[in-house]
């Protein structure tokens, strides 16, 4: 059975939580549970026996007293502590007088109360029950005996009649000695009258209350809070409290009022409090600010001077404040006597004058704007520093963690603070911590290397400064921690970083090297080494002096310089002595460098030699010339234009071409050298060119005499975002194409001839073969039955191939057209023989330029796959583009096409039967530079892709 003493507290939860906390750090045999409510704790103790409840004077409303007698009418006897508050006395002697029975606790700080708690705890859980279930009036004796308070009992002449021992220990007197005294004896001079006027008025009214200065036994004068109470008609009782260090505080709060005051008059931050956006109150630093008299701005609307780009982004705030949302730090722009200011804005609410109100503080931060990348530098320099910051009492006892310390030692910040330095250092002895302790004393300071637990056991290396600190008047301990692991990971990593870096400009193949201020070489690279021949040894701490020749040498000064004077970047174009001893043509790149507190530390240079970009720029304006009169004496035309149409030059041949003069087209515009009803078109492929960067298409031109000329422009984008076309007169090749088409319609139509020829033959012959067939005049199984059904199989072969070239007969007869792709699917697959496969048509409207037998691509592909695709049941279409161009991509879910027939497939010996079409879709692709392959996995599906080139499709 477990015999530790269990505890009922009962009241608010944080308060509860923490006297809890404080109880069993003390004494952590104390089984101590909480309630929240006065409900709650009567449920728990009807539940359960505790050997002492505790409650507070307030519980969720309800009177601690009311507790106590709850308690009792459930016949519960626990021994129950009341925590009551001064002005709650005169009610506890009621009730002790009346009969209740419990104990009674001042409420004090959660340390002092603890402890006094603990004692009372252990002197009621040592008593005998007959002890605890004593008469009220022997309980009330024992609350006058052993009360924190003083209590004095007067007759109404003033003089004392009895006397408690926390009254003889305030004033200094014996017992024996205050009955013979009177309250104006003990009062100080001072207070003579405010005393004896507050007696008559006890004697008067019944009760009164007040401080009082009074004088000790040994000269000492203290401050007494009295509150008095009429007890009989001849006895006044008073409790008494000594508040002398009370007073001293409420002055000293007084003071640090005033010093706040002070403060808050003098800052240079902006402050204000407005309601609603009125302005109640400004500090002289808003006043100078605006150059304004305080009457003109208290009661003014705070919008009015805000500059408006933020008023809608104030107001918003305003609004979420009043809300009492909790708000981030954020920036408005101001209107100041200095024209539009940014500044900081922090906020929060307060009571001014009784009701509520906003507190604003402004800093100005346009400056620091200038400073911010560097601030910035530091903030994360800040953050990431392993430093953790422990503030304790000499004893060892915690105040205060910051997040590093608790981080690095793994508790909440509850738990650290109930932990003591001594369970967190690792030493070999607590004397060993004592003796730090008394050296610090000592020396106030001191420096020192450990290890700390963390929470889960582990060992931390960590080096301490310790400080003695001033805090509230009393002396404490501040404790800097750094972990020494990381520390050392840090040295290590740093050392590798440079390393990393002096192999870094190593490996870079420039000449880089940098000095310091005053000139001297700090370092350089091995391409430095290299191409001067000065070891860096040698070049360490020299001037340029000790390593060039004077000449220049007193370039480099004077460049280095300039550059120290007016700090930031400069290039420059000079010489330097190489290694074999000629004079290299080199650009300078340098940039000055500060050291961590922001002053000039030297700078960095890198070398790029130029000599052979030198002999390259002669050679590339030689090259112009030659290009210029490439150009000049080219018989196509050639022009500049820009993405509007406007001509910027010309060669001579574009002259030739159109009739006009160089200074006539350079006024003019493309627009003006097109058929009227092919400007549109012309202007659509030229806006085409300044995104694409290239077309090569087909146009007619016009010239001077209205003659209109074929030509084939290629156009690209150049760097300068203007457009170089080349015209290319085709007159002579559209008359050649004319002529050709005229001679494939005579040969389609000699082939048409041919065809049907041969059709009507083939017709006999296969009519003669069934005939004889039908007649049964050749013996089954013979060799003639066996050659006449080969001959009937060729026929059929032969009819079929004429019949397929029938389709193809005006291949590449007409020219190519733009035809939609998607269209031409879904309407292939509406064909009734293609109905049973799923058609999956991923396509948007782009259009394909293709020959018009285009869509015998897609219906071979359909077909192909329906006859060879054994168990499909899908087929899915898409286009995907990509920057050379597009692809057309068709995929079933059938068998596919094994390895070694994937490019067999489209040559004119057929696999399986499907050669001829897969041939002749390719022959239809490739007069417009289309291809097809097929890419599938056999087993899986058979995968065709078509590649679309630039230029060939649009959407």
């Amino acid at each position: 059975m477990n015999n530790n003493p269990s505890i009922l507290i009962s009241g608010d939860n944080a308060i509860t939580a923490e006297l809890k906390g404080l109880m069993n750090l003390k004494n952590p045999e104390f089984l101590i549970e909480t309630a929240a409510s006065a409900k709650n704790a009567l449920k728990a103790a009807s539940e359960k026996r505790y050997d002492v409840i505790i409650s507070f004077p307030d519980i969720s409303g309800i009177n601690g007293l009311k507790l106590s007698f709850d308690l009792t009418e459930n016949k519960i006897s626990t021994p129950f502590i009341l925590i009551y508050q001064v002005k709650d006395e005169a009610e506890i002697i009621k009730a002790l007088s009346d009969g209740s029975e419990f104990y009674v606790q001042e409420l004090k700080t959660p340390e002092k109360l603890s402890l006094e708690l603990l004692e009372k705890i252990n002197s009621i859980t040592g008593k005998k029950e007959s002890e605890i279930l004593c008469k009220p009036e022997e309980r009330a004796v024992a609350y006058f005996q052993k009360s924190p308070e003083g209590i004095f009992v007067a007759d109404n002449t003033g003089k004392y009649i009895d006397v408690n021992p926390s009254a003889c220990r305030i004033t200094g007197y014996t017992r024996e000695e205050l009955l013979k005294k009177s309250i104006p004896e003990i009062l100080s001079p001072s207070s003579l009258p405010d005393g004896v006027g507050a007696f008559k008025k006890v004697l008067k009214t019944g009760h009164e209350q007040g401080e009082f200065l009074f004088t000790r036994k040994d000269g000492s004068n203290y401050y007494m809070s009295v509150n008095a109470t009429r007890a009989g008609p001849d006895e006044i009782v008073a409790f008494c409290r000594d508040v002398t260090d009370e007073r001293k505080a409420r002055q000293y709060l007084k003071e640090s009022e005033e010093r706040y005051r002070s403060l808050f008059e003098g800052v240079p931050d902006y402050i204000l409090v407005h309601r609603e956006g009125k302005i109640l109150f400004v500090n002289p630093a808003v006043l100078k600010l605006l150059e304004m008299d305080k009457s003109d701005i208290i009661g003014k609307d705070l919008i009015g001077f805000v500059a408006e780009k933020s008023h809608k982004f104030v107001i918003s705030m305003m609004k979420k404040r009043k809300k009492g949302e909790t708000l981030p730090t954020y920036e408005i722009t101001v209107n100041t006597k200095y024209g539009p200011r940014i500044t900081e804005v922090n906020g929060s609410n307060i009571n001014y004058e009784g009701k509520p109100a906003s507190l604003i503080v402004l800093t100005d931060i346009t400056e620091k704007r200038h400073s911010e990348e560097y601030a910035n530098l530091l903030s994360k320099m800040s953050d990431g520093a392993p430093a953790s910051i422990i503030v304790h009492e000499f004893d060892g006892k915690i105040i205060y963690a910051n997040k590093e310390a608790l981080r690095l030692h793994g508790f909440t910040r509850r738990e650290f603070r109930a932990l003591n330095l001594y369970d967190l250092d690792v030493i070999e002895s607590n004397e060993q911590l004592n003796e730090r302790i008394k050296s610090i004393d000592k020396t106030g300071e001191l420096d020192y290397d450990t290890e700390h637990f963390r929470k889960d056991g582990s060992k931390i290396p960590l080096h301490i400064n310790v400080k003695i600190m001033d805090w509230e008047g009393r002396k404490i301990l501040l404790n800097i921690s750094t972990d020494l692991t990381e520390r050392k990971k840090s040295e290590r990593l740093l050392k590798e970083k440079n390393l990393f870096l002096q192999q870094l400009i190593d490996t870079i193949p420039n000449p880089i090297f940098y000095k310091d201020s005053e000139g001297k070489y700090l370092g350089c690279n091995k391409a430095f080494e290299e191409y001067t021949g000065l070891l860096k040894e040698k070049v360490i701490g020299k001037t340029v002096y000790e390593l060039f020749p004077k000449d220049i040498a007193d370039i480099y000064k004077e460049h280095d310089q300039n550059l120290f004077d007016n700090p930031g970047m400069e290039t420059y174009e000079s010489v330097i002595k190489y290694i074999d001893g000629s004079i290299k043509n080199v650009i300078f790149y340098k940039a000055t460098y500060n050291d961590i507190k922001g002053s000039l530390a030297g700078l960095v240079g890198i070398i790029l030699d130029i000599s052979e970009r030198k002999k390259m720029e002669e050679a590339l304006k030689k090259s112009e010339e030659k290009f210029k009169s490439y150009v000049e004496s080219a018989r196509e035309g050639i022009f500049v234009v820009d993405t509007s149409g406007n001509i910027l030059d010309v060669n001579p041949g574009a002259c030739d071409l159109l009739g006009y003069t160089r200074d006539e087209l350079l006024n003019s515009n493309v627009s003006s050298l097109v058929p009227a009803e092919d400007i549109e078109y012309v202007m659509k492929r030229f806006e085409e060119t300044a995104k694409t960067g290239h077309i090569s298409d087909e146009f007619r031109t016009k010239r001077k005499d209205g003659e209109i000329v074929p030509v084939i422009i290629s156009a690209v984008l150049m760097p300068d975002g203007n457009l170089l076309a080349i015209h290319t007169n085709i007159y002579e090749l559209k008359r050649a194409e004319e002529g050709v088409k005229e001679a494939n319609k005579k040969l389609n139509l000699l082939g048409s001839i041919t065809r049907h020829d041969i059709l009507n033959q083939l017709t006999a012959v296969l009519a003669y073969l069934e005939i004889i067939e039908i007649d049964g005049d050749i013996p089954k199984g013979s060799k003639t039955e066996k050659y006449l059904s080969r001959i009937s199989d060729a026929s059929e072969t032969i009819k079929k191939q004429i019949l397929f070239t029938k389709d193809y007969s005006d291949l590449g007869e007409q020219a190519p057209k733009w035809q939609n792709v998607r269209k031409i699917v879904d309407d292939t697959y509406k064909i009734q023989t293609f109905e049973s496969i799923i058609l999956e048509n991923r396509l948007e409207d782009v259009e394909i330029f293709a020959d018009p037998l285009f869509e015998k691509v897609i219906y071979n592909l359909f077909d192909n796959a329906l006859k060879h695709g054994e168990k499909i049941s899908k087929i899915r279409f898409e286009f995907i583009k990509s920057p050379d161009g597009a692809t057309l991509i068709c995929e079933d879910d059938g068998m596919g096409v094994p390895e070694d027939f994937k490019e067999k497939i489209f040559n004119r010996e057929h696999y399986t039967n499907t050669g001829l079409g897969l041939f002749l879709s390719g022959e239809i692709l490739s007069i417009t530079k289309m291809t097809i392959r097929e890419t599938g996995v056999y087993g899986k599906g058979a995968r065709f892709e078509i590649s679309v080139p630039e230029g060939m499709y649009r959407q």
